[in-house]
C-alpha cells in the first residue's frame, strides 16, 4: 500500500490549489504569476509620441508659412540640385515641419525650393534625393539653413542618385 502524502494547505495570499484527483507534488506552493510591465511602457512611449505628433501640429500654413519667392526665415531651408550641363532630375525632399516628403519629377536642373522645416517633430531636420536623367555625368545636391551649407554631396555616373540630410 502507498502512502499518501498529506494535502499542501495554501498560504495565505496564494491562489487555491486546483481539486480534483491529481493533485500537485508535496510541498508544492502555487505562486502568483507576475505581470508583464513592457507592454504597459511600450504603451506609454507610443502614446506620447502621438501626443507630441499632435501638439506639433499639420503644415506650417498660417502666419509665418513661406510663400513661393518670398526671402528665406530663420525656419526656412533651401535645397539646390545642380548638374553639369543642366538637364532633368527626379527629386524628392522633407517638404515641411511634420517631416512629409514631397517629389517633383522632370524638373529642369539647376532647382532650388525654400520650405519651412520649422523645429517640428525630429528638430527642423532637412533630407534631399536627386536622381538624374542619364543625360548629365554628375549631379550635385545643397541643404543650406540661413544661407550657410549645411550639407552638400556630388555623385557621378548615368542615372546618379545623390543625397544630403542635416540630421
Amino acid at each position: 500500500m502507498t502512502q499518501q502524502s498529506p494535502p499542501v494547505a495554501p498560504q495565505q495570499g496564494d491562489p487555491p490549489l486546483p481539486s480534483g484527483p491529481y493533485q500537485p507534488p508535496a510541498g508544492y506552493t502555487l505562486t502568483k504569476k507576475k505581470r508583464k510591465k513592457w507592454p504597459w511602457v511600450l504603451g506609454g512611449i507610443a502614446a506620447l509620441i502621438v501626443i507630441i505628433s499632435v501638439a506639433g501640429g499639420g503644415g506650417h500654413t498660417g502666419p509665418g508659412a513661406a510663400a513661393p519667392g518670398a526671402p528665406a526665415t530663420a525656419s526656412d531651408t533651401t535645397y539646390e540640385v545642380t548638374a553639369e550641363g543642366g538637364g532633368t532630375a527626379m527629386v524628392t525632399y522633407t517638404s515641411d515641419d511634420s517631416f512629409n516628403i514631397s517629389q517633383e519629377n522632370g524638373v529642369a536642373l539647376p532647382w532650388t525650393k525654400t520650405v519651412d522645416l520649422g523645429s517640428g517633430i525630429f528638430g527642423g531636420g532637412a533630407s534631399l534625393q536627386a536622381q538624374g536623367d542619364g543625360s548629365t555625368d554628375s549631379i550635385t545636391c545643397r541643404v543650406m539653413r540661413d544661407g550657410e551649407v549645411v550639407s552638400e554631396n556630388t555623385s557621378t555616373g548615368q542615372f546618379v542618385v545623390v543625397t544630403c540630410s542635416n540630421f
